[in-house]
């Protein structure tokens, strides 16, 4: 996913290889993960981030095929459920209408920093999981799988 939110084709794209390799090294080390979707033998989205206990931070998402970043986000957060997932944080950076349509919600800095100690004290819950049958077929085509997470 790293790789395909770095292509320098990409609308936008302001990943650099220096960023590429810093997450191919947090990958190694099990801090980084990417939550993907497959058409067929094709990456078709991602979303990419960094847990530290149950701090979960989204970095980036991507999409080549319609809707298989929010497919991508619907896997992350079904690989962080947890018995006490209403003390984890789900960091997304900030607030986009696209986000928004899929119930993210706003915390003002003073709660995201009085809600951080409890969520860094948590356990991590993202662990290496099978492909997940995806919520939708997208573009009529082939459907999607989605997997959580690469390590």
């Amino acid at each position: 996913v790293v790789d395909m939110c770095a292509d320098p084709g990409r609308p936008g794209a302001w990943i650099t290889g220096d960023y590429v390799a810093a997450y191919h090294r947090l990958f190694a080390l099990g801090w980084a993960h990417s939550f993907e979707v497959w058409r067929d033998e094709e990456l078709v989205g991602g979303l990419l981030g960094v847990e530290i206990g149950g701090l979960f931070c989204g970095e980036t998402m991507a999409r080549r095929a319609t809707d298989a970043s929010k497919i991508a986000l619907w896997a992350a957060v079904s690989a962080l459920r947890a018995p006490d997932a209403g003390q984890r944080v789900f960091d997304v950076q900030w607030l986009t209408p696209h986000l928004a349509s899929m119930g993210v919600v706003e915390m003002d800095r003073d709660a995201y920093l009085a809600a951080l100690p409890t969520a860094l004290g948590l356990p991590p819950t993202v662990r290496p999981m099978p492909s997940l049958p995806a919520p939708a077929v997208l573009d009529g085509a082939a459907p999607l799988r989605a997997a959580a997470p690469s390590k």
